[in-house]
């Protein structure tokens, strides 16, 4: 069986279909489907998911910046939960998560109401 199936049937079996729900149109980007990410239980089916897709497609995910910007926080801090090791690999295969949190705070204060951020995700 195909790995990518694999990995989609067993979150779609956990979770049901609506874990990574698309959200629509972005407004700055409407040739994408931008997925909303909540900070819960991480899969490791799901970051595998994540980079098999990043190897092909651009995958924009948008996230709530302070529960960002904790995570990154608790990450760098040796203080993370087993539940989300798996968003912090998933993270580190772009950047060190400490270069993450300056380009969170650097956005953030470009503009201060923002409270999504949305980050694409690439790996050619």
């Amino acid at each position: 069986m195909n790995m990518m199936l694999s990995y989609q049937l067993s979150i779609f079996r956990d979770f049901g279909g609506l874990f990574l729900k698309p959200l629509g149109l972005h407004p700055e980007y409407p040739f994408i489907h931008p997925l909303k990410f909540q900070f819960s239980e991480s899969l490791d089916e799901l970051k595998w998911m994540l980079w098999y897709l990043t190897n092909f497609f651009r995958i924009g995910i948008d996230f709530f910046i302070e529960d960002l910007q904790y995570f990154l926080t608790i990450t760098m801090q040796d203080e993370i939960s087993l539940e989300i090791k798996n968003l912090a690999i998933f993270f580190k295969w772009f950047y060190p998560l400490e270069q993450w949190s300056v380009m969170i705070m650097f956005e953030f204060l470009k503009n201060k109401r923002a409270q999504w951020i949305l980050i694409i995700f690439y790996k050619p």
